[in-house]
């Protein structure tokens, strides 16, 4: 079962925007952005940044990864960009108990110190965590995300009945 003083999900020491979901099966499907500090291949260099991250879990009634899941929560929807960042994250129930998963990105240029919008996406994975007929995992985009500091600060939910998500 679970431990008495709850279950570690992550040692990195910035987590944002916890979203968690009843599966349906006595289970839990938990979101968070998450922040790392690590280095960048850009242009031919190393360039030092704190990128955030979307990471969903699975977890069953005993506290263990659920549905082929695992234990350890997985990345989401990195392109692999440099400097793409991650900046909000919602999570819904799929027909088939899988998830629906939509998020927004934008680019910092550190050269420049701005940043670039980027795009508003969204993916469907199964109960198991792989991508569902044609979703990425990178999501798919749906319309342009302006990247400035008022909408980076909004929280954005998720609606989804059946394959029909808002």
């Amino acid at each position: 079962g679970w431990p008495a003083r709850g279950r570690l999900l992550s040692l990195e020491p910035s987590h944002l925007r916890p979203r968690v979901l009843a599966d349906g099966q006595h289970g839990i499907y938990i979101s968070w952005l998450e922040q790392r500090h690590e280095f960048v291949w850009y242009g031919g260099y190393y360039e030092e940044g704190w990128p955030l991250r979307m990471l969903v879990a699975h977890l069953g009634p005993a506290g263990t990864g659920a549905g082929g899941w695992g234990s350890a929560a997985r990345v989401i929807g990195t392109s692999g960009v440099p400097y793409e960042w991650l900046t909000q994250c919602a999570i819904d129930l799929a027909p088939d108990g899988g998830l629906w998963l939509a998020w927004s990105t934008f680019s910092a240029n550190p050269f420049a110190s701005s940043l670039t919008p980027g795009a508003w996406k969204v993916t469907r994975v199964s109960p198991g965590g792989v991508p569902v007929g044609a979703w990425p995992e990178q999501g798919t985009e749906l319309g342009p995300f302006p990247g400035d500091i008022g909408a980076i600060a909004k929280e954005i939910g998720l609606w989804a009945e059946g394959d029909l998500v808002i």
